[in-house]
């Protein structure tokens, strides 16, 4: 399972189920390819997009 987010030249991707997911972070503008994961030297923008990818699911989806 997988999933992600963008905003702007931002994007937040990830891997494997609620018990464990793996978040990678990206800005696109400058790695197009996604090889660079900024994750860790950008962790309060990972955040952010983390809590807006819950709160969308949460309103797509409320029953799980």
């Amino acid at each position: 399972k997988g999933g992600a987010i963008r905003k702007g030249d931002w994007k937040a991707v990830f891997w494997g189920g609620k018990e464990r997911r793996i978040w990678e972070l990206y800005e696109l503008s400058g790695d197009g390819n996604e090889m660079s994961d900024l994750a860790t030297k950008e962790p309060q923008r990972l955040d952010s997009l983390k809590q807006e990818w819950s709160a969308w699911y949460a309103e797509v989806f409320p029953q799980y």
